[in-house]
């Protein structure tokens, strides 16, 4: 589907994942810190055999219409930095970002 949709042959695709996925793989093995953005989703850090993910605000306002979701984020303080609200504000250095 994403040749399809990329307009990209199929082993194009399949190659661009195998290696996005070995130098993910290759960068935790050696505890480097890794930040992972998704377009329009959020930024998944792996740091110190912690996984965290931070979601965009506009993401959970387009997925939780009702806005329970941000409020019951917002209760627990283990999660009060799970969200941010756009990529500019998301601190990030060259160095660890895939």
């Amino acid at each position: 589907m994403v040749a399809i949709a990329g307009h990209y042959s199929r082993d194009t695709v399949e190659g661009c994942i195998k290696e996005t996925l070995q130098l993910l793989s290759r960068s935790i093995c050696t505890r480097k810190k890794v930040e992972f953005t998704f377009q329009g989703i959020g930024i998944l850090t792996i740091e110190n055999d912690k996984v965290k993910m931070k979601f965009f605000q506009d993401f959970l306002s387009a997925v939780d219409t009702s806005g329970n979701l941000e409020k019951g984020i917002a209760k627990k303080p283990q999660n009060v930095s799970s969200t941010i609200a756009n990529i500019k504000n998301s601190k990030r250095s060259p160095n660890c970002v895939l």
